[in-house]
């Protein structure tokens, strides 16, 4: 399979548009030997500001000689945008290797009676073996929809972040803000601490009753540049009322 006939196929996985539930991953995971445990992984959830946070702890991990993967969505021009590792973009012929190894697990799963993945949940397998294959010690994973059943919440994650919440995917996480916050914020995390940018009280207290981990947020005003154990946590923005 070459790179178009990649995308084509990823094209066609499109129309299925987004499938909730995380038992389609969990299959295709299995049969390619579980590339998403391979590597240490920070999951980064929320409505907005989830690409910046995931470029700037990127650059963080790479100062320290880290071999980095990031996984973000959706892409501007080319599908290589959403994959990076070491300090660039899959390339094109990387992209249609992976993409070959997934598709044909897919294909052997789909001829013995199982359901057919989304294209995210695809592109996100692809990620997960890209980074597998070529020894990323870390790997920020952006997610889609965000919610408990997003394709890339079969991670555990040694840090998990929120950037914030606002109304969006109401049809999939819910119409008020809280419950748009227990979805996002109740997510199967492991041991890993989260960590919060939400300035909403409401929606930040959901959060912390429905997290499947300890969630932190600095004090107002705080100049906290990490805890004693390593950690950085994230600021809380001053408000203007």
């Amino acid at each position: 399979m070459n790179y178009q006939e990649s995308i084509s196929r990823l094209e066609e996985a499109s129309v299925f548009g987004i499938k909730p539930g995380l038992e389609r991953m969990q299959k295709i995971l299995a049969v390619l030997g579980n590339p998403e445990k391979a590597c240490k992984m920070i999951h980064i959830t929320g409505t907005n500001g989830k690409g910046s946070v995931a470029a700037m702890i990127t650059s963080v991990l790479e100062n320290t000689n880290l071999k980095v993967g990031r996984f973000t969505s959706p892409h501007l021009i080319d599908y290589t945008e959403r994959i990076y590792l070491g300090g660039k973009d899959i390339s094109r012929e990387d992209f249609a290797k992976a993409a070959t190894v997934v598709f044909k697990a897919h294909d052997e799963l789909v001829a013995a009676g199982e359901e057919a993945l989304t294209e995210f949940e695809l592109l996100t397998a692809i990620a997960f073996w890209y980074f597998r294959e070529n020894k990323a010690d870390y790997a920020v994973m952006e997610v889609g929809m965000g919610g408990r059943f997003d394709a890339t919440n079969v991670v555990m994650p040694v840090v998990s972040v929120i950037t914030n919440v606002a109304m969006d995917h109401m049809q999939y996480l819910g119409n008020t803000l809280q419950e748009i916050a227990r979805n996002r914020h109740k997510k199967q995390m492991g041991a890993g601490p989260g960590r919060s940018g939400e300035t909403e009280r409401h929606a930040e207290r959901t959060g912390k009753e429905h997290a499947l981990c300890s969630l932190y947020r600095c004090p107002s005003g705080s100049q906290c540049g990490g805890g004693s154990d390593g950690t950085y946590h994230s600021h809380e923005r001053r408000r203007s009322d």
